[in-house]
């Protein structure tokens, strides 16, 4: 829940902090939630053993068709 909290999209956004009439003619590309964080480094220990895994931003973003991390 912590990571979804942090995806928005552009309408969310506009409903937020923008103009909420701007926000109902948004559409497409403007309706999908993207990760806006300063999130690098996603670590999540030893005490969740089938996620101990350490996944790195930058990595997953120069593949051509990145598959994410379920938990991301």
């Amino acid at each position: 829940m912590f990571i979804k909290a942090m995806m928005i999209s552009e309408k969310d956004h506009e409903e937020a902090y923008g103009d909420k009439n701007v926000a109902k003619e948004m559409k497409h590309n403007q309706l999908v939630q993207k990760l806006y964080c300063g999130l690098e480094t996603l670590d999540m220990g030893e005490g969740m053993h089938q996620l101990s895994t350490t996944w790195k931003r930058k990595e997953i973003e120069i593949l051509p068709d990145p598959e994410w991390p379920m938990i991301i």
